[in-house]
């Protein structure tokens, strides 16, 4: 179904409903099916830093907020998984990348 099948869908349905609220309804379906699917998949890479232990979404390319990120999966480090963090952190370890 393309954009515009969809639209006229729509407003078949909701005849009130103009075609720039019903693109942002759409996008707002697709957005919703893709969060609650998972079906986004993105590799994202960053470059670490020595005794840095957090590094903010905002340094990877297309994530502003954490509301951008559905979840993580794995970490990697130099081709490797990281194995979840066990222990505690003492608090001069969050230091902040930048």
């Amino acid at each position: 179904m393309t954009e515009l099948q969809a639209i006229e869908f729509i407003q078949q349905i909701s005849p009130n409903t103009g075609e720039t609220e019903a693109k942002i309804l759409l996008q707002n379906a697709v957005r919703e099916f893709s969060v609650l699917t998972e079906l986004q998949e993105e590799v994202q890479t960053v470059t670490t830093q020595a005794s840095v232990f957090y590094y903010p979404f905002s340094l990877f390319s297309g994530a502003i907020t954490a509301d951008d990120i559905i979840r993580i999966d794995r970490v990697d480090y130099d081709g490797t998984m990281m194995d979840k963090l066990s222990g505690s952190i003492d608090d001069d370890d969050y230091s902040e990348a930048t």
